[in-house]
């Protein structure tokens, strides 16, 4: 007879040539007319009982050009946050590729390198998403241009205490109802 709690399902599944519409189409995902192209990587363990994602572990990596990223319902919340903070901000929200990388630990990913670049300023993400609940815990920090671009090189040392202190923000609430809280120098200083 089959133990579903000791029996494991062990998947290594690639991602590769696609666009971001298909992969959205795939997770039941809005892809809110997106277009861009998407690859990535998955190495994943889970148990065949009934309480699978949230025992699911591995690893996952994607990488997504040409995204429009920030112009998604996930990041409308950070849209109208800069907008408030930095006049004009609103026109130039084009960032395009996104790169990240996580481990998935009992149904919980633990994104530590997520980075969505755009001409004008970049996002630099870590944090955790509860695959089961939904729910967000990441902290971004925005620093300016691209990172592999001559003038994001330079800038980007220079600019890094500002955009630690300054331009930092906080993202709670759940994949569909995501809660972007600015955290300001006197947040920082309070320990928030």
């Amino acid at each position: 007879e089959l133990d579903g709690d000791r029996a494991e399902m062990h998947l290594d599944l690639k991602y590769g040539n696609g666009t971001v519409p298909e992969l959205a189409e795939f997770f039941g995902i809005d892809a809110e007319s997106r277009n861009g192209r998407a690859e990535g990587r998955a190495d994943i363990r889970f148990p065949l009982s009934s309480n699978a994602l949230s025992r699911l572990n591995g690893r996952v990596n994607l990488t997504i050009s040409d995204g429009r990223v920030m112009q998604t319902k996930l990041f409308a919340g950070l849209t109208q946050l800069l907008a408030e903070k930095v006049p004009g901000i609103g026109t130039v929200v084009n960032q395009t590729d996104c790169t990240g990388e996580g481990e998935i630990i009992d149904g919980v990913l633990h994104v530590t390198n997520l980075q969505i670049e755009g001409t004008v300023f970049s996002i630099v993400a870590s944090g955790t998403c509860n695959l089961v609940t939904g729910e967000l815990d990441f902290l971004c920090r925005l620093t300016f241009m691209r990172s592999e671009n001559l003038v994001g090189k330079v800038l980007s040392p220079i600019f890094w205490t500002v955009s630690k202190m300054l331009m930092e923000v906080k993202v709670g609430g759940t994949l569909q109802a995501p809660e972007w809280n600015y955290l300001g120098l006197f947040d920082r200083i309070q320990g928030k």
